[in-house]
């Protein structure tokens, strides 16, 4: 299967889209459901503003062409099949990149 530029944009929109979606959703468990100690909630800013986010960039990625989730999907598969080979089935640490130095 051969993908143009247009489709292959698609397929890193799927990506893009998914992580959109859990850092909203990261954003609402970390503040609203599990708030750190000391942390007052609010409603509009730890769970209206990222459920609007998360929902909006769903809709968006809906949209998006079978191909893109398609190709996207086995994207998605391959790189946890490849972390669950490199973390000996996620029971050690993944490597972590120190770019202290850089």
């Amino acid at each position: 299967m051969n993908l143009d530029y247009d489709q292959a944009a698609e397929v890193v929109n799927f990506g893009a889209f998914i992580a959109f979606m859990g850092v909203n959703a990261a954003v609402i468990a970390s503040f609203f459901f599990r708030p750190p100690v000391g942390y007052t909630r609010k409603w509009l800013s730890d769970l209206l503003v990222p459920g609007l986010g998360f929902v909006m960039a769903f809709v968006i990625w809906c949209y998006l062409s079978n191909t893109a989730k398609v190709v996207g999907a086995i994207w998605c598969a391959v790189g946890v099949v490849y972390a669950a080979i490199k973390t000996r089935g996620f029971r050690d640490k993944p490597v972590m990149l120190d770019l202290s130095g850089a």
